[in-house]
């Protein structure tokens, strides 16, 4: 998903929703010790979208996490999300389900265990 805000005034993505989930979190991917790749919600609990600028969320870095899910997804289903933004309010996008770019990585030094900020 590639979010672009041209709206004259930073923002920021405070959550994504959708029944398809139990809970929908903001995500990222990091860089432990030993070269070891973790995952954890960002810190803050957001992701900021100065203004002018294009934020791309995907596999392997910036991320919506689907915890808990309440249907089947198959590749080709087409899913209604929810984003809302700090100054744009909620804005209705559809998640196209396709195959993971995970798919075929070399999952070796994968640290995949759920994580959360201490502070949120």
């Amino acid at each position: 998903m590639v979010v672009t805000n041209n709206s004259g005034t930073d923002d920021e993505l405070l959550a994504a929703m959708t029944d398809a989930c139990g809970a929908v979190e903001l995500h990222e991917m990091y860089m432990k010790e030993n070269d070891v790749m973790g995952m954890r919600e960002v810190p803050g609990g957001t992701i900021p979208v100065p203004d002018g600028e294009t934020v791309e969320l995907k596999a392997g870095g910036l991320h919506v996490m689907c915890i808990g899910k309440e249907v089947e997804f198959a590749v080709g289903d087409k899913i209604p999300l929810t984003l809302e933004f700090a100054n744009a309010g909620e804005i209705s996008v559809i998640a196209n389900i396709r195959e993971s770019e995970m798919d075929g990585m070399d999952m070796e030094g994968m640290d995949m265990e759920h994580e959360t900020d201490e502070n949120s």
